[in-house]
């Protein structure tokens, strides 16, 4: 699956991308000797926890799921990355393996860097390393306001704030006053993210369609002015 080095002007449009946007052209043109891109299948795993941690992705198109079991397979962080989005940040600069799987939601296209050059070059690049550090803490403040979540007692509150943080970090205003998640999202998975049964996910879903605040049809979200927020 893995192709050939790029030439220097086949990822030119990726210049302007965040990631890439506080390198200079000669960083940027050193790293598209390690970069690459493939289609990755709906259900494929892209890397499993513990394998080595040899390249970063950004995904082009798609959603991947990532989860995380721990020893006794009973209690699961699950969290998913949307386009554009670059993973994993976690273990950059430190770790050689990687912390959790990932698996293609859809269909995807992803990029491909490999670690080594990307974090040496960060390494030499101040902006470059700021740009790391406040995604980094962006997303430390986004799974520390999860956690806070799932502390709540109510299961209710739990389920509502679960779609309220899909809505906000995966959806998409397909017009005014109206978001959708353009991929798949189950009742398993939201009962695993709010730590419930997928009977009572279930139960709280009928209520928003009852209320029209959702719409959830061949497992995708709908959320309409009067929803969540």
């Amino acid at each position: 699956m893995r192709e050939g080095p790029s030439k220097p002007n086949r990822f030119s449009h990726l210049r302007t991308h965040p990631i890439f946007s506080q390198l200079d052209d000669t960083q940027f043109q050193t790293l598209t000797q390690h970069l690459y891109e493939k289609r990755i299948k709906k259900g494929q795993c892209i890397f499993r926890e513990a394998d080595e941690r040899s390249y970063l992705y950004i995904l082009k198109k798609g959603m991947v799921r990532v989860e995380r079991y721990d020893e006794t397979a009973e209690f699961c962080f699950l969290d998913f990355i949307k386009e554009e989005d670059l993973f994993p940040y976690g273990g950059l600069f430190n770790d050689s393996l990687y912390h959790f799987d990932t698996y293609a939601v859809s269909d995807v296209d992803v990029y491909y860097i490999a670690t080594t050059p990307f974090e040496k070059i960060c390494q030499d690049n101040l902006q470059q390393m700021l740009f790391l550090l406040r995604k980094l803490s962006q997303t430390l403040e986004e799974q520390e306001r999860r956690l806070q979540y799932c502390l709540n007692p109510s299961a209710l509150e739990r389920i509502m704030q679960s779609l309220t943080y899909y809505k906000k970090t995966l959806g998409k205003e397909v017009s005014p006053g109206i978001i959708k998640i353009p991929y798949p999202l189950t009742i398993k998975e939201i009962a695993t993210s709010s730590g419930t049964t997928r009977e009572t996910v279930g139960q709280v879903i009928k209520q928003l369609k009852r209320k029209q605040q959702i719409s959830y049809v061949k497992k995708m979200f709908t959320f309409y002015e009067t929803g969540l927020s």
